[in-house]
């Protein structure tokens, strides 16, 4: 018997296109993007507003190019990607707040506790 029963064999073969024009959405959103929706979104836009602005500033910048990069999720985020980092935004608001009035409510409950007691 060999010291290592097994061994390991690599194809390189893929479950899914890596070549086609398709991958191009599942990319991370990239930096400038971010940026953007983050001003828009801090300007009062809504999540929808600031993807459609987002996509016409895209237009006039690039007119020839819109299209690709358009369908390019690292230039021009779809609108699931715009909600998640609006309302994570919030839920982490959320959880800091109640871990403050958590903490709050506790250090008046040993105040009131230490008043009594003397």
């Amino acid at each position: 018997m060999p010291d290592f029963p097994m061994s390991v064999h690599f194809d390189f073969c893929h479950n899914h296109p890596i070549l086609a024009g398709d991958v191009l959405r599942h990319r991370d959103v990239g930096p400038e993007a971010r940026e953007r929706v983050s001003q828009l979104l801090q300007d009062n836009h809504s999540p929808l507003s600031a993807l459609e602005v987002l996509k016409y500033d895209l237009q006039a910048a690039h007119p020839d190019d819109y299209v690709r990069l358009c369908a390019d999720r690292y230039h021009c985020p779809d609108l699931k990607w715009c909600y998640r980092y609006v309302y994570n935004d919030v839920l982490l608001l959320f959880y800091l707040l109640l871990a403050l009035l958590s903490k709050t409510v506790y250090l008046l409950f040993a105040h009131d506790e230490v008043q009594a007691g003397c």
